[in-house]
């Protein structure tokens, strides 16, 4: 009979997390992702980038450069981004303040 672990426990007691073999996500990426929300908060990142993003398009808005829609489809992308990992991050890890 081939042992089959309870992956519940395992999720619960360890964080193991399974992922495909073709997956963008290493540990070391995974290492570095959790370092930078160690740093700030998701709210707080989304928040400063889209002050930077803000005060780009200002400063910028007469002669934005050719490959803006780029530069704005992967800012959004970001910000999409932060805001997940905020309400993902609130109902996984609630704060005092959230309960």
């Amino acid at each position: 009979m081939k042992f089959v672990p309870d992956i519940d426990h395992l999720y619960r007691e360890y964080k193991v997390i399974a992922l495909p073999q073709d997956t963008h996500l290493t540990p070391l990426f995974l290492e570095k992702l959790d370092g930078l929300l160690e740093s700030a908060p998701a709210h707080e990142l989304r928040e400063d980038l889209l002050e930077i993003y803000h005060a780009y398009l200002i400063h910028e808005h007469p002669a934005l450069p050719l490959h803006f829609e780029k530069l704005a489809t992967h800012i959004h992308l970001l910000i999409d981004f932060l805001g997940s990992v905020d309400r993902v991050s609130k109902t996984e890890f609630p704060s005092e303040e959230n309960q």
